[in-house]
């Protein structure tokens, strides 16, 4: 053990000197005696990451209606797609008259929420009946024609026209085939009969479409 400083020069030197070695040491404890991980430049380079090219969704020249002008429609008493009052045995023109070109295949509508069998705003579901049998009716905005499911057509026995090709849009983009078409289809509500038109078509979760 050193002896104590005698004298006040003393006492500076040796406070000086322990500040040195601490100095050192701390030194000796910052600097690594094996390195643990290779230089940057010995690393191998990532791998860039991989860049998908933009894509455009095509673009079909449907027009949709505003919450505000659907409103509109309904506190007129008017279907979406034209200003004729709503009447349950109204139809759109027949396919024939669509259909200006025989080769080309008529493009009709039905929106994804029909197709899925969804409720949204602008659909409206209740019951009704085909040759005795119930069936589940959707009012839809989004369909430009009615549409009834196949297997429900098949089922009763529906007479069914498939001579002439039919091309829907469905709401999502996609283009789907119709199996055929059905005239005079006569469907029973609680307090109306309508003989309307329809296109046969694999519906999800619903039976009949009407198209407004």
């Amino acid at each position: 053990m050193s002896s104590r400083p005698s004298t006040m020069a003393e006492a500076v030197r040796l406070a000086r000197l322990r500040e040195v070695k601490l100095t050192e040491a701390r030194r000796s404890w910052s600097k690594p005696t094996s390195n643990c991980f290779p230089p940057p430049s010995s690393m191998p380079p990532l791998v860039p990451p991989i860049l998908l090219a933009p894509t455009t969704a095509a673009r079909f020249p449907i027009k949709r209606l505003t919450p505000a002008e659907m409103q509109s429609h309904r506190d007129k008493g008017l279907y979406y797609n034209c200003d004729e009052k709503f009447s349950p045995a109204h139809h759109y023109p027949p396919l024939d008259e669509l259909n200006a070109q025989p080769q080309a295949p008529t493009t009709s509508e039905i929106s994804y929420h029909a197709l899925a069998g969804y409720h949204s705003f602008a659909t409206l579901c209740f019951m009704a009946s085909i040759q005795g049998t119930p069936v589940q009716v959707l009012v839809d905005s989004g369909s430009t024609h009615n549409f009834v499911q196949s297997r429900v057509a098949r089922y009763l026995g529906l007479a069914m026209e498939s001579s002439r090709p039919l091309s829907v849009l469905v709401g999502n983009g996609t283009t789907l085939q119709s199996e055929g078409i059905i005239k005079g289809l006569t469907v029973k509500f609680p307090y109306h009969t309508a003989t309307i038109e329809a296109v046969v078509f694999p519906l999800v979760g619903v039976d009949l479409v009407f198209g407004v």
